[in-house]
């Protein structure tokens, strides 16, 4: 692939914990829209988006992870109409949140190390690997919002990042069926 070696960090939030995805109603048009739970539900995508991309970019020199950059002080929530954990957030968070210093070294961290081009398709918190929970690992989740983002974004099919794992696995069966073609001959 072209532009390897790379990294591509995406940021997450560890607020998609316990979250589900409707992956038939991915843009709230069917339910009601709640601010917090269509965070969570995005932070999801994001882990299972970088996963998939792992897997689909596994052995070309790109690297890609996910990142929380913990809670950060900026102006996200500087908006009406905020849901009550919004507004909590929001008074408490220049006590307790980090700089947004603070909150970029683990996307620097994923960055600019030499370990952090090594391992694709993990979540980092304080520059360090963590244990991803709920169905932020489900892979057949992962590859189904894949699918759906493709269809919703229309991309075409030549413009999709092609299966590695499917490829790979077609590869195989072609060396296969073509060694028993030799020793049939």
């Amino acid at each position: 692939m072209s532009g390897a070696p790379s990294r591509v960090i995406n940021v997450s939030s560890s607020s998609y914990v316990g979250r589900q995805l409707d992956l038939g109603d991915l843009n709230f048009d069917r339910r009601r829209y709640f601010y917090f739970r269509a965070y969570s539900q995005s932070k999801l995508a994001n882990i299972l988006f970088t996963k998939e991309l792992a897997r689909r970019l596994k052995g070309t020199g790109v690297v890609t992870n996910a990142v929380d950059p913990g809670l950060v002080y900026t102006e996200i929530n500087g908006r009406p109409n905020q849901s009550m954990i919004c507004r909590f957030l929001d008074s408490t968070r220049s006590i307790i949140a980090r700089t947004e210093s603070q909150g970029a070294q683990t996307q620097l961290y994923l960055a600019l190390s030499e370990e952090g081009g090594v391992e694709s398709g993990s979540y980092y918190v304080n520059c360090r690997k963590e244990r991803l929970w709920g169905n932020a690992s489900d892979m057949n989740l992962a590859k189904k919002l894949w699918e759906v983002s493709c269809k919703n974004v229309q991309l075409a099919q030549e413009e999709m990042i092609p299966d590695a794992e499917e490829n790979s696995s077609n590869a195989n069966t072609t060396k296969r069926n073509a060694r028993k073609n030799i020793n049939t001959s």
